[in-house]
């Protein structure tokens, strides 16, 4: 649902806006199951 919510540039706005979550989304997309599972999306990670 996330990886939705930051392919849009608002959504990717508002997460910048809270560093502490922004890192570990980025620690989830970096995990070989999120990987394995990418939906596809451009921008998505």
């Amino acid at each position: 649902m996330l990886a939705y919510f930051v392919a849009a540039p608002e959504g990717a706005a508002l997460l910048a806006g809270h560093p502490r979550l922004a890192a570990w989304w980025q620690r989830v997309v970096a995990r070989p199951a999120m990987i394995a599972t990418e939906p596809g999306l451009p921008g998505a990670g």
